[in-house]
């Protein structure tokens, strides 16, 4: 009899460990999450998901804007625990073993915007942001010319440098109802409507879990729609 007690709370103890070790591992928090710096979409987003964090329990993570590939290097080399988003093409850059949302953050609307007097100015070149995966493949073999930032690149643009830009409909939407973009850009083409994932070191599978979970209940990303 003693030994079935024993065998008993042998058993009981270690169901708690197990469940003590499987608590702490859902909690266990990113500490760096990368975003992409001077763009309103990608702030956009990671004020979105620096909330979500605060909701689970990861008050203390730090979201660090970065150059649009710095990112990705960072990530590899396990500077940084994750990125707030990517396109899934951008996966093929990555030398680390990662998870991402099985639900998307949302869609990526981007399109091909050109100045009103583009005809006359055709040879300038069109504008993107280096290191955005989805903006380098799309202008490869293109007279094009690369900027650090979009912030940067509309810059360029209200300048006559160059005769237009690739850039997410939400980002061009949120300029033009400022007026921040002289002449206004006329919408050429869409170029895709991609999801877009969350992205994480694969150690940080629990807590992508109860991310994905969260994706899948609620939309907090609804706000994020293209504006033209």
């Amino acid at each position: 009899m003693r030994k079935i007690v024993g065998l008993f709370f042998v058993g009981i103890a270690s169901w708690i460990g197990l469940s003590a070790e499987t608590l702490a591992e859902e909690a266990r928090c990113p500490q760096r999450i990368a975003y992409i710096q001077k763009d309103s979409l990608s702030t956009a987003a990671t004020n979105i998901l620096r909330k979500i964090y605060f909701r689970l329990g990861c008050r203390q993570t730090e979201f660090i804007d970065l150059p649009g590939r710095r990112g990705i290097h960072l990530f590899n080399h396990q500077q940084v625990d994750g990125e707030v988003y990517r396109l899934a093409q951008a996966e093929a850059l990555y030398t680390r073993k990662f998870v991402r949302s099985g639900t998307p953050l949302f869609s990526l609307t981007s399109s091909l915007w050109l100045h009103p007097g583009e005809a006359k100015i055709k040879s300038l070149g069109t504008g993107y942001i280096l290191g955005v995966v989805w903006m380098e493949e799309h202008l490869k073999n293109r007279k094009s010319k690369a900027f650090h930032s979009a912030e940067e690149m509309y810059e360029a643009y209200n300048a006559g440098m160059i005769n237009g830009f690739l850039a997410a409909d939400f980002s061009v939407g949120v300029k033009m109802a400022s007026n921040e973009l002289s002449p206004p850009p006329a919408h050429a083409k869409t170029l895709h409507d991609l999801p877009l994932f969350h992205y994480l070191g694969e150690e940080y599978a629990p807590f992508m879990a109860r991310i994905a979970k969260l994706l899948t209940t609620e939309a907090p990303f609804k706000t994020l729609l293209p504006k033209r």
